[in-house]
């Protein structure tokens, strides 16, 4: 019988399949709907959530790029927690925790990044095709709290595991 990896848990076995779903699903309705896409699609969003620069639909191609880069950045680098700098003293008696919890950031933060930018690709789509007038005045402030939200629930999960 194998042993399951350090950090594991079916919550991050999910997280793993929402991250990767996202990637399919965004790669896969880029490439079938690409030929259907208008020329032109915003390529920047103001803080206010309005399309700031419009530029060619191949910018959408770049955007699934990054996006698949951060997957694998992330899968990558939670695969070597021993490289990670906690923020709390790392013993014998905490580090299987520490780790743990660690790697269930990462999985957390690559399904929110990930997220971001499927929405951030389809809603560029939907505002090109006049079906939406930007990303909505409240979308910077709530990405930027879930994903430091996040991480501030993981560090003070660490510091109580200490």
């Amino acid at each position: 019988m194998s042993e399951e990896p350090t950090g594991w848990s079916p919550l991050n076995g999910l997280l793993e399949a929402v991250a990767l779903g996202f990637i399919v699903a965004n790669g896969a309705w880029l490439a079938s709907h690409y030929a259907d896409l208008p020329d032109k699609i915003p390529t920047h969003f103001g803080l206010s959530g309005a399309p700031d620069q419009w530029g060619s639909k191949a910018t959408l191609w770049i955007l699934f790029g990054v996006a698949l880069f951060i997957y694998l950045l992330l899968t990558v680098v939670s695969r070597f927690p021993q490289a990670f700098n906690f923020p709390v003293p790392v013993t014998p008696q905490n580090r299987e925790r520490l780790v743990h919890l660690a790697q269930e950031m990462m999985r957390w933060m690559k399904v929110e990044l990930l997220g971001l930018f499927t929405w951030i690709e389809w809603q560029s789509v939907q505002v090109a095709l006049g079906h939406a007038q930007g990303l909505g005045p409240t979308f910077l402030g709530a990405m930027l709290g879930l994903i430091f939200g996040t991480i501030a629930l993981y560090i003070g999960r660490m510091f109580w595991a200490r």
